[in-house]
């Protein structure tokens, strides 16, 4: 029994080390991890990859210093030394974009032309031509840069286009270079011909013009099927020749598929004038699917609309609901003050708690502990709206130095900013403050009772 109870702590204490490890780890090396993501997602591995690897490289000897538990000084230092070159990978991804943006966009048009694939030499040159613009910007040789660049652009669209060739027509050509050596024209010359125009209006098309991709592609993809539709006709009519009654097979093997289609729609196919009797029936029962289609589209429209419009009542009924949900809030709020404490108000999506009994020793922004208790209120207040910005503003009233006033009302929302970041520490990230004097009066500074308003943390 002893030793189970040993093992648990053992265990536990293993957790707990590895836990601590894990969260220092994370503390180190969080911010350069980051780094690194967002450069291989704007390609500052691409852009600048000297900088890049050589930040990388003292990231990993921090990396191997901390596995072997080194001297937490080094793995900072190491740490340290690697987002200063991380953020010159961002600074000088910037300057290619700025610098030679022409190759860069010819580089992404070869990317999605797949020329890796279709044209790996010339990819290759072209990078290395890349690489040569990209090593001159990073020695901070601008003009050379620039030179490489525009060899690098050109090189790209040289390989663009020839994976585009490639991958579009490679297919179709090689179909029909098999049919040639095959006779197949012998045939179906009619057929085998279609294909070889089909294929040369994509040539043109993109001889002409490297962007009429879909239309090269098209008149690439009819190439390829009638390629193998002169195969396959060639290969029917070769084995119908050599049969007596090939002719009459052929015509009968023709009628089939007709046949079939004119039972699944319940009616006879008759040939003794030709197709025309079979064709029609199947073409008059297509119009009557078509009819109701119309009819289901026509539905379709009409619960879609159905649809809109319970969304569009969905959407309102949340924003009431919400809007309701925070009137109560602000609700809540005010009724945790006096009249001579606080006022809370809403304008847009701010609510604003204007603080009237919070009050400074004469030209001083000490807090004294008797306001300590309006303040709390303040807190329960932000903490009923989670994740809110707060905004803290200090006013004057009029007498005095418009200059003094200023600088005691930023400093008296100051006080209650870091009084309120040092109790509500989950939000101090999103609090901010400003002083405005007596810039912003709520009433009037004639009278006493006007400027005790005007005096106030809002």
């Amino acid at each position: 029994m002893k030793k189970i109870f040993l093992a648990v702590i053992v265990i536990s204490f293993l957790h707990v080390t590895l836990f601590g490890q894990e969260s220092i780890r994370k503390e180190l090396f969080g911010e350069s991890e980051s780094m690194i993501q967002k450069i291989i997602e704007i390609k500052g591995d691409v852009y600048a990859p000297n900088t890049f690897a050589e930040g990388k490289e003292v990231f990993n000897k921090a990396e191997e210093k901390f596995k072997d538990g080194g001297d937490m000084g080094d793995i900072k230092e190491y740490i340290t030394e690697a987002n200063t070159n991380f953020k010159k990978v961002f600074d000088f991804v910037d300057q290619a974009k700025l610098s030679f943006p022409n190759a860069i966009k010819a580089r992404e048009d070869a990317i999605s032309a797949q020329s890796e694939k279709y044209a790996s030499g010339l990819w290759k040159s072209a990078e290395e031509k890349f690489r040569e613009a990209t090593d001159a910007m990073e020695d901070n040789d601008l003009a050379s840069a620039k030179n490489k660049a525009g060899e690098a652009e050109a090189s790209y669209r040289k390989t663009e286009l020839a994976a585009i060739e490639q991958g579009i027509l490679v297919n179709a050509r090689e179909q029909i270079k098999k049919n040639d050596e095959n006779d197949v024209s012998d045939f179906a010359p009619v057929t085998q011909a279609l294909a070889k125009n089909h294929i040369a209006t994509a040539e043109k098309l993109l001889a002409s013009d490297r962007y009429k991709r879909e239309e090269a592609i098209k008149n690439a993809k009819e190439a390829e099927y009638q390629a193998i539709h002169a195969e396959y006709l060639a290969k029917l009519a070769s084995e119908m020749k050599e049969k007596d009654n090939g002719y009459e097979l052929l015509v009968l093997k023709a009628e089939k598929p007709l046949t079939k289609l004119n039972e699944k729609i319940g009616k006879v196919a008759r040939f003794e004038k030709g197709y025309d009797s079979a064709t029609k029936n199947i073409e008059d029962y297509l119009g009557t699917v078509d009819g109701l289609k119309a009819k289901i589209s026509d539905q379709e429209k009409q619960i879609a609309k159905f649809e809109s419009k319970m969304s569009g009542y969905a959407a309102t009924e949340s924003k009431l609901k919400l809007k309701m949900d925070q009137e109560e809030k602000i609700k809540a709020i005010a009724g945790t003050f006096t009249k001579s404490e606080a006022q809370v108000l809403q304008d847009g999506d701010n609510v604003i708690i204007r603080l009237y009994g919070l009050s400074f020793p004469s030209g001083k922004s000490t807090i004294q502990t008797q306001y300590f208790g309006i303040l709390k209120k303040v807190q329960n207040g932000i903490a009923t709206f989670e994740n809110s910005s707060v905004f803290v503003q200090g006013h004057t009233d009029s007498r005095g130095s418009n200059d003094l006033n200023l600088i005691l009302s930023e400093e008296r929302a100051s006080a209650v900013n870091e009084y309120l970041a040092a109790n509500m520490p989950n939000i101090k990230s999103r609090l901010t403050s400003k002083g405005y004097g007596s810039e912003i009066p709520i009433a009037s500074n004639e009278t006493e009772e006007g400027r005790a308003k005007n005096r106030r943390i809002d």
